[in-house]
């Protein structure tokens, strides 16, 4: 992330650009005061114009030392620094946060919370984050070694499709952020680096960004415009209404229109703040050929090559409808998403009817014969190529149609989730992520029940964040439906593929592994093209088939699953080679662990730790993911110590990452739990950590999955004598359990065993009795020399022996202290089982 000079027009607090018109300020509008009054000019003053915080060379902030500073913004300075711990090299830029007022605190928080959820190709993205050893607050972010967009169009001389392939990648990464619920809401050129050394750009600076659901809504945009450029701004920013994803795609029109003519909309002077926004509020905005006249009489910076001639006029005027339609000034004017967007700058590209114009039948025919010309000057009959243009044309229309559905859909959707999101629209407060993403599920369901067309892809984006979340019982019934409506289409493209291989896991974490084995069956034979698509597909179904074999304790299998995950993440493209090799290490890690090969289970998990840090940072959900498993590692080989200290601070990190309703969170209190059960006087902690796993486990996924963090809770309760305790827990067990679509871990053939043990200690002789012949059911196949055959006849002897059948009883626990043998790992059951044998032998 760097910050380098700002281009005049980029700034309201710059001089005026060189194309502004002269022109005096000729009274203050009255319907403008409330906004543009003295507290929010000092507002401004103290915000944007702040001297910035200072970092000598040499200076220690986190894991980073500072090498020189390379820009200043409005919250602060930013620095080029280098890790020096951690075991690798790292560049990363280090934004040092001006002030520790309550505003900036906040809006600090805001940022790192906003960065921590965007990994996108064009988004630079968030390294680390805290405060340095004086208190100052900081993020170390990517480091581009880049220029502005702008500056760096205008030095290579980029033509008109160049620039607009360069912002088709800053409005992909603006809809990933608005998919996450996330609003820029600052974007300029200045705000945008492009990479010298691989031309990407990165989008940056989210610090004034709006995150949908939170206090900020309230608290950062009361009574005020809000923070913004105001050069890029919206009407609606000037008139404090709502900021929306239609803010931003505003703000994106003002950056194609700077970008393709070399200036501004509105022939306004700049640096009078009420004509400004006086402009923007209500004049038309500049055509762009008209802008790019005034820009060369003027001469800033040049422009696209707007040129002439009766194709590229229509061309233009096409070009001119995109960006006109992205600056209306009502909101629902606009493009509905930036995807909308997107489909017309594409079809602009490919010579295809843009949406924009909303032309009809001849401009569409135009459109056709101006992509086609040669295949129709090589008709046979002037007339029959005419007709065929035109049936081309209609279908073509049809088409459009039909993708401005899909877009409005897809609109309305966003839309709903932002008004429930707005605190300030009278909802009553903050709601939660879950709540608005069933709102959105719940609308798509409604709006679009006829539609299956539409319907599937956007339940798709629901599912995902639910999904990433770590909900998948909200997940799966979604991703079900996608998979539905796919089918009914027919359509069995990469998208489908992905809701095969989402779904699949979904079903597997809600307890229903028979579906999700059928959905990777369906979807294995598809995914095998050398694609990124596919590659990740591939990842994802092998990904839902580790899981199920470890659950099955089929530890084997399960290593050469992951064995074929390493392999898929070699042969995948540079673009998603690492990201899908660090995912295959945690499993092969964790694999040869549960194989007890320890070397080569440490060697795994340490290099996808590190993977993971140099790719995304040490808080990213994959590299807390890959140091669970490290913790857990170390646990299971014994090294208790070295686990706990992994998994107790990672815990924290888990909530903040993932919430304390995650998956994540109960996996982190379960094997610290583990950890717990193996030192002297923990035990009670090791309880409560597998309750509050298991509670977890149960809201975030389904009842199936986490039950055994409860099964086990209730055994270690048995085993201090607790079964007053402990009973109900092995009820709750063998309720779920008997449920027929729960998921069973080899493990739950105990739970009747330890029940009827349990039961017979309290004194519920005929309850056990029941519960031994479920467990003569449930261990009729298994092997009659294990330790659970033996602790299951020493059950039976003390029926038995409360039945008054000494005999029956004396020769089941003679067979189980036969079965145990000089094993000294259960020297305390033979003990126990000697006394109690000799006791029946003195009756």
């Amino acid at each position: 992330m760097i910050e380098r000079s700002r281009t005049p027009m980029n700034e309201f607090k710059t001089s005026p650009p060189d194309d502004a018109t002269s022109g005096a300020h000729t009274g203050e509008d009255p319907t403008m005061r409330f906004a543009t009054g003295g507290a929010f000019k000092g507002r401004l003053l103290r915000e944007f114009l702040a001297a910035p915080q200072t970092a000598e060379p040499g200076t220690r902030i986190g894991a980073f030392e500072v090498r020189e500073q390379i820009g200043s913004g409005g919250m602060g300075a930013v620095f080029r620094a280098e890790r020096i711990s951690g075991g690798f090299e790292q560049t990363v830029a280090i934004k040092l946060i001006l002030g520790r007022n309550p505003t900036t605190l906040e809006r600090f928080r805001v940022e790192r919370e906003i960065l921590a959820g965007l990994r996108h190709p064009n988004i630079a993205q968030l390294v680390d984050g805290g405060e340095t050893a004086d208190g100052s607050l900081y993020l170390a972010m990517e480091y581009v070694d880049g220029m502005p967009l702008d500056e760096y169009c205008n030095q290579r001389g980029l033509d008109t499709k160049a620039r607009l392939r360069m912002l088709l990648k800053i409005a992909d990464a603006l809809a990933h952020a608005h998919r996450n619920l996330v609003i820029h809401r600052d974007i300029k050129p200045t705000n945008i680096l492009v990479n010298r050394a691989d031309g990407r750009p990165k989008l940056l600076d989210f610090g004034i960004a709006k995150l949908f659901g939170g206090q900020q809504d309230r608290d950062l945009t009361q009574q005020t415009l809000g923070p913004m450029t105001p050069t890029y701004a919206a009407p609606e920013q000037f008139r404090a209404e709502p900021i929306t994803v239609a803010t931003d795609i505003y703000q994106f029109g003002v950056l194609m229109f700077w970008l393709l003519s070399g200036g501004l909309p509105y022939d306004t002077p700049t640096n009078d703040l009420v004509a400004w926004a006086r402009a923007v509020i209500e004049e038309e905005p500049l055509t762009l050929s008209k802008a790019r006249i005034r820009s060369q009489v003027s001469a800033p910076a040049p422009a696209a090559d707007l040129a002439v001639g009766r194709r590229q006029r229509r061309a233009n005027r096409d070009l001119d409808a995109i960006v006109q339609m992205a600056l209306m000034k009502e909101p629902n004017q606009r493009y509905g998403s930036m995807h909308a967007l997107i489909a017309d700058l594409e079809a602009f590209l490919d010579g295809r009817p843009v949406v924009a114009r909303h032309g009809g039948a001849l401009y569409r025919l135009g459109r056709f014969i101006t992509r086609h010309r040669w295949a129709v000057i090589a008709t046979t009959s002037a007339a029959l190529g005419l007709a065929v243009a035109t049936a081309v044309a209609v279908v073509q229309a049809h088409q459009a149609r039909s993708e401005a559905e899909r877009l409005h859909a897809s609109v309305a959707l966003l839309n709903s989730v932002f008004q429930a999101a707005d605190v300030n629209a009278g909802h009553g407060g903050r709601r939660s992520l879950e709540d608005l993403l069933d709102v959105a599920a719940k609308d798509v369901m409604q709006r679009l029940d006829h539609h299956p067309d539409l319907r599937a892809g956007v339940l798709m984006q629901v599912a995902d964040a639910f999904t990433s979340m770590g909900l998948p019982a909200r997940a799966a019934p979604l991703y079900q439906q996608a998979i539905d409506d796919f089918r009914t289409r027919g359509e069995h493209g990469t998208q489908y593929l992905q809701a095969l291989e989402r779904g699949a896991l979904a079903m597997y974490w809600n307890g229903n592994a028979d579906a999700a084995k059928q959905l990777v069956a369906e979807a294995e034979p598809l995914a095998v093209s050398a694609s990124d698509e596919h590659a990740t597909v591939r990842d994802g179904l092998l990904f839902t088939q580790w899981q199920i074999l470890r659950s099955e304790a089929r530890a084997a299998e399960c290593f050469e699953v992951a064995e074929a995950s390493v392999r898929n993440a070699e042969r995948a493209s540079p673009a998603v080679r690492d990201t899908l090799m660090q995912k295959a290490l945690v499993r092969r890690g964790t694999s040869a662990t549960d194989l007890e090969r320890f070397l080569d289970g440490e060697r795994d998990l340490l290099a996808a730790v590190a993977l993971g840090t140099r790719l995304w940072g040490e808080k990213h959900a994959a590299t807390l993911k890959a140091k669970q498993a490290l913790g857990w590692h170390y646990a299971s080989r014994g090294d208790y110590e070295k686990g706990l200290a992994i998994l107790e601070p990672a815990g924290q990190q888990v909530i903040e990452v993932f919430g304390a309703n995650s998956q994540e969170w109960a996996r982190n209190l379960y094997n610290r739990g583990n950890i717990y059960l193996t030192i002297p006087g923990r035990w009670r902690d090791a309880v409560a950590a597998y309750q509050e796993s298991s509670q977890v486990y149960r809201e975030a996924a389904s009842p199936g999955i986490g039950i055994g963090a409860l099964f086990t809770a209730a055994g270690l309760l048995r085993v201090h004598g607790q079964c007053d305790e402990a009973l109900p827990m092995y009820v709750e067990v063998e309720r779920v359990w008997r449920q027929p679509e729960v998921l069973r871990a080899p493990v739950s053939k105990r739970l009747y065993v330890e029940l009827a043990s349990c039961q017979l200690a309290t004194g519920a002789l005929d309850a056990a009795k029941a519960s031994y012949q479920l467990a003569v059911d449930a261990l009729a196949n298994e092997d009659q020399s294990s330790v659970l055959y033996a602790e299951f006849l020493a059950v039976g002897a003390t029926i038995a022996s409360a039945e008054r059948d000494a005999p029956r009883a004396e020769a089941l626990l003679s067979q189980a202290l036969h079965i145990v043998g000089d094993n000294p790992d259960y020297e305390p059951l033979r003990q126990q089982w000697q006394i109690e044998l000799a006791r029946l032998r003195r009756q």
